[in-house]
């Protein structure tokens, strides 16, 4: 875990949970934004049309979600959507990249759901990825996941003080 920047180890205190500064979160969330776009471009032609009905039916159930205020169902189904181009990926080494940036910042993305607009912007914003993909329009496709993802980006930098 120390590998990973997880944990820090300190001399007769063991690990502790590393924290990050506001600006080392924003720089892994520009890391993450360029990873997606790669990820979602080699995604488009390789989901099928099985893939695309069950991403339809993820936007619904997140919204309803969403809606009713239960966000750890809102963030499976979120999970979800987003494995879903992973899989679809033949870029397994750029989906290995983000789940790692990812792991590492969980704490922090988890609760932007909390801070007032995100949870509808967030809601938008996978419904334009999901059309995008429907369309099979790559460009849209990396436009929006990379919208998607610098929108959380600057929702941290905004609200970092509350989210740590």
């Amino acid at each position: 875990m120390e590998q990973e920047h997880l944990v820090d180890m300190e001399e007769n205190k063991g690990a502790t949970v590393k924290s990050f500064t506001v600006k080392e979160v924003s720089n892994y969330f520009e890391i993450r934004e360029a990873l997606e776009g790669l990820i979602i471009r080699s995604a488009v032609e390789r989901l099928t049309e099985e893939d695309l009905r069950q991403m339809e039916e993820i936007c619904e159930k997140m919204e309803t979600y969403l809606d009713m205020g239960d966000f750890e169902e809102y963030s499976q189904l979120n999970k979800r959507f987003h494995d879903m181009i992973y899989r679809a990926s033949d870029n397994q080494q750029a989906v290995e990249m983000v789940n790692l940036i990812k792991g590492q910042l969980l704490r922090y993305h988890l609760r932007t759901i909390l801070i007032p607009g995100r949870k509808e912007n967030s809601a938008k914003e996978h419904q334009q990825i999901y059309r995008a993909l429907k369309e099979r329009n790559a460009e849209e496709a990396e436009n929006a996941v990379r919208r998607h993802i610098a929108n959380i980006r600057k929702t941290i930098e905004e609200h970092f003080a509350f989210l740590v």
